[in-house]
């Protein structure tokens, strides 16, 4: 099953990215965060990377956009899905720890080479 690795308090990143050179983000919130992620953060990711592109979709704002992340990942978990449609998910802060019950988050700063820099438990 592929986990989500939590970065700060609200963003999921997958543990597994998938093999596709496509990574999906979804994300809680307005058009604009959308815009964002497609227009901004994922031109400067796929030219760091190249041959791999980013396509964000949005679940809505506020608390509900957030809880149809957490239905989503709950509704891959219970079907018993080896690969989950998401690399990257971005909710509200309080999502979070039901998330990490869930065991949709996993932990991945000792993996990476920035991980030392956290100055967090």
């Amino acid at each position: 099953m592929k986990k989500f690795i939590q970065a700060s308090l609200v963003l999921g990143l997958s543990a597994v990215p998938a093999h596709a050179a496509e990574l999906t983000v979804i994300t809680a919130g307005d058009q604009n965060m959308v815009d964002y992620i497609n227009e901004y953060l994922a031109p400067l990711f796929e030219e760091q990377n190249p041959g791999h592109t980013v396509r964000a979709i949005g679940t809505g704002p506020g608390d509900a956009g957030s809880q149809k992340v957490v239905e989503r990942f709950e509704a891959q978990k219970q079907a018993g899905n080896q690969v989950w449609d998401t690399d990257v998910a971005v909710v509200h802060e309080k999502f979070v720890g039901p998330m990490v019950e869930g065991g949709y988050l996993d932990a991945y700063r000792d993996r990476i080479a920035t991980g030392a820099l956290e100055a967090l438990p």
